[in-house]
């Protein structure tokens, strides 16, 4: 799935806020990025209710970069977060890019 160009910058961004849009099996069988918030979206789940469920940051000028297994669910949490008034929103891709450009690897 394509991802934003220049992602890899907004994730160079201070204070960026990571969404993990994976599920939580996923997490457990392919592991984490530390710090990540996690806001699942299953492919058939609508991304504005997904989320609804976690606490996001209050200020909408909050840098976001959103990941997913590829980045297809990402897309859509994305475009969600956009469209409740985030201004600073990129999709990241694939939790294995996302988690090389931060260098820190993943966690089980």
């Amino acid at each position: 799935m394509p991802c934003d160009d220049a992602w890899q910058a907004h994730l160079a961004l201070p204070n960026v806020v990571l969404i993990d849009c994976r599920n939580l099996d996923e997490l457990e069988s392919h592991g984490r990025i530390e710090d990540a918030l996690h806001v699942p979206c299953r492919l058939a789940d609508d991304a504005t209710a997904s989320r609804r469920a976690v606490a996001l940051p209050a200020d909408p000028s909050t840098p976001l970069l959103c990941f997913c297994a590829v980045g297809g669910r990402s897309r859509r949490v994305a475009a969600a977060l956009r469209a409740a008034g985030y201004a600073r929103v990129a999709n990241g891709g694939g939790h294995a890019d996302v988690a090389a450009a931060r260098g820190d690897g993943s966690r089980k």
